[in-house]
C-alpha cells in the first residue's frame, strides 16, 4: 500500500524548470540558447521562464510558459508547491571567466546551469503573420538598418562603452545616402535622431525583430539588434567601442573594434565588470569622439 501511495504521488507531481532572467532584451535573447541546452538535458521537464522581456520568448517551443516580472499570479501554487522543480536563477555576468573575457556569456551561463554548451545559439520564433505585417509596413524598397545607441540612463543618452559616437554615426549615414540607400534608424524615444534617416520607434519589440529580419544591410552595436540579427543568421557590421565581441558577439558578423588608443582613467566605479555599460563620464578613455576607422566600417558594409 505504501509503494502504491508513493507511486500515485510521483505520478501526480509535475516536473518544472523555473528559469529566471534578470537584465535587458539582449540578455534575454542570449538566454534562449541556454534554455535550448537545458531542454536537451531535461527533456521531461516543462520550462517556465520569468523575465523582464516576455515578447522575446513567444512561440519558443522549448518554453511551456513565460511570465513577466510582477505578473506571476498563483505562481507558487501552480508551479512549485508539491512538484518536482529545478530552479535556475544565475547571474552569468558574475562568472569569473566572463569577467576575465575568457569565454562567451552563453557558454558560462550553461555551465552555471550544469549543462554543456553544444553550440546552441539564440533563437527568435517569428510567424508568417508577423512576417506579412512587417513586410507590408516597410514596403518593397530595400533598406539598411542602423542602431547607433542603446538603452542607457546616462543623461547625455550616449554610452561610450557601446554606442557609435553621434558624429561618426552621421558620417556612416551620409555615406549610405550617397550610395542611394534608404536608412532606418532603430531608436528609443529619447535617443538623438540622425539626419536623413527614417526613425523607427515602437513599443512592440517584435516589430523591431521584423524590421531587422527584412533589412538588406545592418550597422549595429552591442545591443538587442546584433543578437536579433544572429537569430536570423543575418551577417551584420557590429561596432564595438570596447572590445567585448568575444564574450557577447558572434564570429560570423563583421566585428569592428575601436581604432584609437585609450588613456588611463581611474576605474573608480568598476566593481565586477571593467566598464559600466551606461558609460560613466569620468571613466571615458577616448581622447576624441573619432573612435572608429570609418574606412574600415565602409569596407565591412560593402562585403
Amino acid at each position: 500500500m505504501l509503494f502504491l501511495s508513493i507511486y500515485i504521488i510521483l505520478m501526480v507531481m509535475k516536473k518544472y524548470i523555473i528559469f529566471d532572467v534578470q537584465g535587458g532584451m539582449g540578455k534575454n535573447i542570449m538566454a534562449t540558447a541556454v534554455v535550448s541546452a537545458l531542454k536537451k538535458q531535461y527533456s521531461d521537464y516543462e520550462i517556465v521562464v520569468v523575465c523582464g522581456w516576455p515578447a522575446v520568448w513567444l512561440n519558443n517551443p522549448n518554453v511551456y510558459r513565460v511570465y513577466g516580472f510582477g505578473n506571476v499570479p498563483y505562481f507558487y501554487d501552480d508551479f512549485i508547491r508539491g512538484n518536482d522543480i529545478l530552479v535556475f536563477k544565475h547571474e552569468p555576468y558574475h562568472h569569473q571567466d566572463y569577467m576575465l573575457k575568457k569565454r562567451h556569456l552563453i557558454e558560462v551561463w550553461c555551465e552555471q546551469c550544469g549543462v554543456r554548451h553544444q553550440g546552441e545559439t539564440p533563437e527568435i520564433y517569428y510567424n508568417w503573420r508577423e512576417d506579412k505585417y512587417i513586410s507590408g509596413l516597410m514596403g518593397n524598397d530595400p533598406y539598411t538598418v542602423i542602431q547607433c545607441s542603446g538603452g542607457t540612463n546616462n543623461p547625455s543618452k550616449y554610452s561610450w562603452v557601446r554606442d557609435i559616437p553621434f558624429r561618426q554615426a552621421q558620417s556612416i549615414v551620409d555615406y549610405l545616402n550617397v550610395q542611394g540607400k534608404k536608412v532606418i534608424q532603430l531608436k528609443e524615444k529619447e535617443a538623438p535622431q540622425l539626419e536623413n534617416v527614417y526613425p523607427f520607434e515602437t513599443e512592440n519589440i517584435r516589430d523591431l525583430f521584423g524590421v531587422i529580419k527584412f533589412s538588406e544591410n545592418r550597422i549595429l552595436i552591442d545591443s538587442y539588434s546584433q543578437h536579433v540579427a544572429a537569430c536570423f543568421g543575418l551577417k551584420s557590421t557590429v561596432l564595438w567601442p570596447v572590445d567585448n565581441s568575444q564574450i557577447l558577439g558572434y564570429g560570423f558578423h563583421n566585428n569592428i573594434n575601436s581604432s584609437v588608443n585609450k588613456h588611463m582613467t581611474h576605474k573608480i566605479d568598476s566593481y565586477l565588470l571593467e566598464d559600466n555599460i551606461t558609460g560613466t563620464f569620468h571613466e571615458c578613455p577616448f581622447e576624441s569622439p573619432d573612435v572608429f576607422n570609418l574606412e574600415e566600417v565602409y569596407k565591412a558594409i560593402n562585403e
